[in-house]
């Protein structure tokens, strides 16, 4: 633990994109060196979120990229090295969503700072944030359990997305707005669909 948190500390005091980025990477290999359960996996969530404040320094967008893409494979890699007993136990199902939505949130909040503000329709931001909410959805799809519930659900993140949006056009962001437009637009359809499928007596 000592030696990852000073790769941080020295990724952090690179002050670039690339250290810091480099320092993340190298830290999230020795988490996936060890035998996987939930305690690695919240490391290697606090890891990443760690690495994503560092970024609210600048518009560090490759960054945010390389974390939510390493921090997504690593999700994978983690959930499919568990035993099915393991991975539908309580411990690893909450570790694995409190991660995945603390990691997720983080990369989102970095989007919503002055330093975004533009009229201009910019495409990386925009390709990023995009990826982030997809990173987001699939990870917390990986312990859906087809609950009646689920739907309700989904329609309070449309919701919630929405109103980011809203706050987004109010910063002045324009691709922000654009995309979370796009994100709450179609949680509110997967919502309708599940709503539809909805199997009755599952437990969420």
């Amino acid at each position: 633990m000592l030696c990852i948190a000073l790769n941080l500390y020295f990724g952090f005091a690179g002050g670039t994109e690339y250290f810091a980025s480099l320092h993340a990477l190298i830290s999230l290999a020795a988490v996936a060196s060890a035998p996987q359960n939930s305690v690695t996996f919240i490391v290697a969530g606090v890891i990443v979120f760690t690495s994503i404040l560092i970024s609210f320094r600048a518009r560090w967008e490759y960054h945010i990229l390389v974390c939510i893409a390493s921090i997504f494979t690593y999700h994978l890699y983690w959930f499919f090295s568990t035993s099915p007993a393991d991975a539908a136990s309580h411990s690893l199902r909450y570790a694995g969503i409190a991660m995945t939505l603390l990691v997720g949130g983080a990369a989102i909040a970095s989007h919503y700072r002055q330093i975004y503000r533009s009229s201009r329709f910019e495409t990386l931001p925009f390709a990023v944030h995009l990826l982030n909410w997809a990173f987001l959805g699939t990870g917390l799809l990986l312990y859906s359990t087809g609950s009646k519930w689920n739907s309700i659900l989904l329609g309070a993140a449309a919701m919630s997305v929405f109103l980011l949006s809203r706050h987004a056009r109010k910063l002045g962001i324009r691709w922000l707005r654009t995309s979370d437009l796009l994100i709450a637009q179609s949680l509110a359809l997967y919502a309708l669909i599940l709503a539809e499928q909805a199997q009755p007596g599952v437990d969420v």
